[in-house]
């Protein structure tokens, strides 16, 4: 079976109507569905639209066959596998565990934060930049990302890190979050998560292999068509 087949044969849902391209301008970052990604400096408009496109499909296809907020862990498996079948090969493998905080209240952008710099020696500052775009945005980026991400006390959402290396290949560190809250919270990044909430975080990093994907792009654009305008979010400098 080809890369092409397995992306034609993936129940992704019934296809949404156009809206018209949501990527424009200078971006730090985007909102992909129930994912956030920061961009790093020099990754290019073709692969900020390779690593969007894939988001997208991972969650797409995960969502059709598990319950993303009440079994995140299966949906957390699936999700990476759709990402592994469309050329992106793990070099990190992903595991998730009880999050410890070091204070005893605490917010979900602290959660990302705070689990990018303990995985990565250099914390990427893209990543505080992204999240500050997004809580500045008043356009459809919350939206977008709050519905799908969260509902009542359950949260499972991603935070990923794109750059190219040195050799131009394109690295996505992926902080994923897990949360079963006592009450109903309304958005991810605003204040403190309840008093109780048990979260979970887990951490992948993959690598595209340009010369498998480069042969795909035009199946994603085919099964994507009618998705991806709306679900996807640029986040533009501040």
């Amino acid at each position: 079976m080809t890369f092409g087949s397995t992306i034609r044969e993936l129940d992704i849902g019934p296809e949404r109507p156009s809206e018209g391209p949501q990527l424009t301008g200078q971006l730090v970052g985007a909102v992909v569905a129930g994912d956030l990604v920061a961009f790093g400096e020099g990754l290019g408009s073709q692969h900020q639209k390779d690593v969007l496109q894939s988001l997208l499909l991972a969650q797409l296809g995960a969502s059709a066959k598990v319950d993303r907020l009440k079994d995140p862990s299966n949906w957390m498996r699936q999700y990476l596998s759709i990402l592994e079948q469309i050329a992106w090969v793990t070099t990190t493998a992903y595991s998730a565990t009880k999050y410890l905080p070091q204070v005893s209240s605490f917010g979900a952008a602290a959660l990302i934060q705070d689990t990018f710099r303990r995985k990565l020696l250099d914390y990427p500052a893209e990543v505080s930049t992204t999240l500050a775009a997004y809580r500045s945005d008043t356009g459809s980026a919350q939206v977008v990302f709050e519905c799908p991400s969260h509902s009542g006390g359950l949260a499972n959402f991603q935070v990923a890190y794109v750059t190219e290396d040195g050799e131009g290949d394109v690295v996505m560190w992926v902080a994923s979050a897990s949360f079963n809250a006592p009450q109903h919270f309304v958005q991810l990044f605003e204040g403190d998560l309840p008093p109780g909430t048990q979260a979970q975080v887990g951490w992948t990093v993959l690598r595209l292999n340009e010369s498998v994907f480069s042969k795909l792009r035009s199946s994603l654009d085919t099964k994507l068509q009618g998705r991806y305008a709306t679900s996807v979010v640029g986040l533009p400098a501040q």
